[in-house]
């Protein structure tokens, strides 16, 4: 409850911020993310060590590149549409993660997996077209 209450403030405060450059919100996240996790790692005495294998360190940077991506894209999405319609798309994660877990892993879906993954995709299409009839 707590997670789902912190991202509706931040999806509304991303839109009330609507005339402000994506990036510096991006930035801010990411100042906040520094020192928010250095302070978590020195509470919980969490020693840091940085594994020096260059396949890891290619994988974290990838997973940084795309996570700085989605962030952009997420960023400007929240400041052009409504945060109740940019929040109901945000569950197309799920549906890339199940699609990609397929692709990539070599993992099964199972039925009630594409059974939500069709719910999902019909609720934002029902959105989409109803946005689109009210603006003709």
């Amino acid at each position: 409850m707590g997670a789902s209450l912190s991202q509706a403030i931040v999806y509304i405060t991303m839109r009330k911020m609507r005339n402000l450059d994506n990036m510096i919100l991006i930035h801010y996240f990411l100042v906040f993310g520094v020192f928010y996790s250095s302070a978590m790692l020195w509470v919980l005495g969490v020693k840091l060590e940085t594994p020096t294998e260059p396949d890891f360190i290619f994988c974290m940077l990838g997973c940084a590149f795309f996570a700085l991506v989605g962030q952009v894209f997420l960023a400007k999405g929240f400041q052009t549409v409504k945060a109740g319609i940019a929040s109901v798309m945000r569950y197309f994660d799920v549906v890339f993660v199940m699609c990609l877990d397929a692709v990539v892993l070599g993992e099964t879906i199972n039925m009630y997996s594409i059974f939500g993954a069709g719910i999902i995709i019909s609720g934002a299409s029902v959105i989409v077209m109803r946005q689109a009839a009210a603006k003709k």
